[in-house]
């Protein structure tokens, strides 16, 4: 894996800001997309697009090729073909399944204190409207507490939602012993695999998952397009999420669903946000999962020797390519602000995790976030401005003394 020759496929890594070229550390927002991405979605524009549920020549080549994305990015999983769905996001995939999947007043949902908003607030809206029960699965200080979690389960658990991955701590959780512990209190899991199907190899069959919520823009894809897995014999127990267009069957008094995934993607499609993906997902099959597993990983490490040797930065959490700081006397916006004026981006606020950040007793952490396109030298560039930004922040704290 040669990150330099990599760069020269992202042409957003040509721009400068205040003169100095882009160093782009936000990749748990979004990723930058290769013009490997933009060019196959400019093509399919130009010589492909048509409504694929109509009947001519153009119609049936858009079909074929939007469902050989689908196919693509169920292998990069090891799921099969019609057990992906696509949706706008992860965010739509785990509300599908809210109000897809049967619940009904007293059924318990179990989720965690580190989830992003998505796996929270779906979940609480059913406690609103439905009556049912919401739960939180405690945090420890290196894991999830799996005693607590058996303890938790009983007869009106329905699911469990939980993250692979923090887009906060960079920490990874034990989804496989989770599926375990629900399917042997007979309750299935959803997995929110946002950070991790873009940051190391996935097998949905090994993990043992029944749902998994991931998208395109955090691992190369365009925005607008992501995917949920649904374990086989599972989605026939779904109910439609959102209705009309193509159908099997309407009159004036009934309808009939299709079968499958169709059952859920009514309307036109984002075809080329799927082809997107679908690039994206050839791209880093040729890099290989492995290597930009490591190589997260291998940056992170980097970054944390030396961040952890500035005076004024506290550190709350890393891993896989993802480290979440706060500098002394400095808002996390304010440190994005000036890491930004020397073109270096990095991430900022909340980030969407709320009660995370109760957990660990702050509004907010500056985030840097790593991905294939980054080397060395950016970190170098990231720590070099870091010392500078937390001098000020120590002035600031000898000033008010």
């Amino acid at each position: 894996m040669d990150p330099e020759k990599i760069r020269e496929d992202f042409p957003i890594l040509k721009r400068r800001i205040n003169g100095k070229e882009l160093v782009f550390l936000a990749n748990a927002s979004t990723t930058q997309k290769p013009k490997q991405v933009l060019n196959v979605m400019n093509e399919y524009y130009e010589e492909h697009n048509a409504n694929p549920s109509t009947s001519n020549r153009l119609s049936t080549e858009s079909k074929r090729i939007f469902e050989k994305s689908r196919e693509k990015i169920a292998d990069f999983i090891h799921a099969d073909t019609d057990e992906i769905i696509f949706t706008k996001n992860a965010t739509e995939a785990i509300n599908l399944v809210a109000y897809a999947y049967k619940m009904k007043k007293k059924d318990e949902v179990i989720t965690t204190a580190m989830e992003h908003h998505s796996n929270i607030v779906p979940w609480q809206m059913l406690e609103k409207e439905k009556k049912i029960r919401l739960r939180f699965l405690g945090l420890t200080e290196n894991s999830l507490d799996l005693d607590e979690l058996d303890s938790l389960m009983g007869k009106h658990t329905k699911l469990l939602a939980a993250c692979h991955v923090s887009n906060v701590l960079g920490r990874e959780n034990p989804v496989r012993q989770m599926a375990k512990i629900a399917h042997e209190n007979d309750t299935l899991i959803l997995v929110d695999a946002v950070q991790s199907v873009a940051r190391m190899p996935i097998n949905v069959k090994e993990i043992g998952c029944d749902f998994m919520a991931f998208s395109g823009h955090k691992m190369l894809g365009p925005q607008g397009i992501g995917c949920l897995y649904v374990k086989k014999g599972i989605m026939k127990e779904l109910r439609p999420f959102v209705c009309g267009s193509v159908m099997k069957k309407v009159s004036k008094t009934s309808c009939e669903f299709l079968e499958g995934p169709e059952r859920f993607e009514p309307g036109m499609q984002n075809i080329a946000g799927a082809i997107g993906f679908a690039a994206a997902i050839d791209y880093l099959d040729h890099i290989g999962m492995k290597n930009v597993q490591y190589h997260n990983e291998m940056l992170t490490d980097y970054a944390l020797k030396h961040m952890k040797d500035i005076d004024g930065v506290k550190i709350y959490g890393a891993g896989h390519g993802i480290a979440s700081f706060n500098v002394k006397q400095m808002q996390s916006y304010d440190v994005s602000g000036l890491m930004g004026d020397e073109s270096i981006i990095i991430s900022a606020g909340n980030h969407n995790c709320i009660p995370l950040m109760d957990y660990l007793d702050t509004n907010g952490v500056a985030r840097m976030s790593t991905y294939i396109y980054n080397t060395k030298e950016d970190i170098d560039k990231f720590i070099e401005r870091l010392k500078r930004v937390a001098s000020l922040g120590t002035k600031r704290l000898l000033t008010k003394t």
